[in-house]
């Protein structure tokens, strides 16, 4: 009886080692934005909705997609918040470059949102920061709001008012 895979395999311990590899790290400048959670790249940022126009009944999608070269594994989802949409939990998505590997990647958060009245309203982003040490200094998201059309739900007051 050996394994029914490997037959009579002899397992055998090697110990592999390396020569050391030293990197120096420099600290973060003070004076910090509110809003840096320890992003450190080289980023562009964009801020998008899933459409123009939608009603009260029906979520839209928004996302914050950063690209770039940095640590965006270790990005942490920003806080939305708006007082014109109920928003729901955020979920992430990666397309990031090969470990040890100076390739762009992007980290997109996305958010669904349902507005809590009609009119056009505005989604701001949410708030980040994070610095970029190709010019040594802190970045702050200054990205206009996001603009939605939003109609009354459908088969809602105004249908019944057509009835009357």
């Amino acid at each position: 009886g050996g394994d029914p895979f490997f037959g009579s395999a002899v397992v055998q311990r090697m110990t592999i080692a390396s020569d050391s590899f030293r990197v120096t790290v420099r600290p973060l400048p003070g004076g910090a934005p509110a809003a840096f959670g320890g992003a450190v790249g080289r980023f562009t940022v964009a801020w998008v909705v899933d459409r123009a126009h939608t009603a009260v009944d029906q979520a839209v999608t928004v996302h914050l997609d950063v690209r770039g070269v940095g640590g965006l594994p270790l990005l942490q989802t920003p806080t939305l918040t708006t007082p014109d949409f109920e928003v729901f939990a955020s979920t992430t998505e990666d397309s990031l470059a090969p470990s040890g590997s100076l390739a762009p990647g992007r980290r997109s958060f996305i958010w669904t949102l349902l507005p809590k009245r009609s009119g056009t309203l505005r989604i701001p982003a949410p708030p980040f920061a994070w610095f970029d040490p190709e010019v040594g200094a802190y970045r702050e998201l200054s990205i206009p709001p996001l603009t939605l059309d939003v109609i009354s739900a459908r088969g809602g007051a105004n249908r019944e008012a057509l009835r009357g």
